[in-house]
């Protein structure tokens, strides 16, 4: 009877064995599961919390950049640019009586500081144009001479150019190369006016790697430009565009009225949503 007892014994022990074992199974098995997912807990709070690193996409606010055209001629209403509270990037002609002063008052107001270089137009007796204005029919010396001399009389106070006229000029290929080469040497960025449909100066200066951008809305007109409910069109015109598109580059005159409007709307306008900036942060 003894050996019957002893087998007894090894069946119990190993039955008690086997539920032992699978018990522990199932245990190890729900720690893991449970371990797995508070790791996945933690990584979700930590993606949460971590802040944007820089380089990494980010909403912003639609940005928008106002460029003041044709400074130079007089101080007429260059006060009334101290009463708008926002950023302006001023554009002042070469070698004209006020430019150099104007440019390095301007700069050292907190304004930023552009060259308004006059190229030639269609359809303009030279009677009219800018003195120094670059012409098509110029070779590349007298283009590089020009260059030199506008550049260096405004700056160290300018960061960039834009175009003043300029719907031939703009046009011509192998003319905006030699312009757009100075401008690079300086290390200035650019911005095309675009007074013509047919301007090739844009894609020149990206294929040249130059910093650029091109006008999206004139804000004011020869023929409205004291309209200020023309100038507010033309406005929200470029916020609409900037929202659609991310930024946006209006270009409005020393006029009156212009200067009227962008005091009067800019405020309002950034609260609403619309980040004004200087050309350099639209530039790329």
């Amino acid at each position: 009877m003894v050996p019957k007892r002893r087998g007894l014994s090894r069946r119990a022990f190993l039955s008690g064995l086997i539920v032992v074992l699978i018990f522990s199974f199932l245990t190890l098995s729900f720690l893991r599961r449970w371990k797995e997912w508070e790791d996945k807990e933690e990584e979700a709070e930590s993606r949460q919390e971590q802040p944007i690193q820089p380089g990494e996409e980010q909403p912003t606010q639609p940005q928008v950049a106002i460029i003041i055209d044709d400074l130079g001629h007089s101080l007429n209403l260059v006060e009334s640019l101290f009463d708008i509270d926002c950023p302006l990037t001023l554009s002042i002609l070469p070698g004209l009586r006020h430019s150099v002063p104007l440019a390095e008052e301007m700069r050292e107001a907190g304004f930023e500081v552009i060259l308004h270089l006059p190229l030639e137009p269609e359809g303009v007796s030279e009677e009219y144009l800018e003195l120094g204005t670059i012409m098509t029919g110029m070779n590349k010396e007298e283009v590089r001479e020009l260059m030199e001399k506008h550049l260096s009389s405004l700056l160290p106070w300018i960061v960039g150019v834009n175009t003043h006229m300029g719907s031939k000029a703009t046009a011509d290929e192998d003319l905006m190369r030699i312009v757009l080469g100075e401008i690079k040497k300086r290390e200035l960025y650019f911005v095309d006016s675009r007074t013509a449909t047919g301007s090739v100066a844009f894609r020149v200066a990206k294929s040249l790697r130059v910093r650029a951008a091109s006008r999206q809305v004139f804000l004011d007109s020869e023929e409205r430009g004291d309209d200020p409910d023309y100038i507010l069109g033309q406005l929200r015109e470029l916020t609409s565009l900037a929202r659609a598109e991310g930024k946006a580059i209006g270009i409005g005159h020393l006029k009156k009225a212009t200067l009227e409007v962008l005091k009067e709307m800019m405020p309002p306008m950034e609260e609403e949503g619309i980040q004004f900036v200087t050309a350099s942060e639209i530039v790329e």
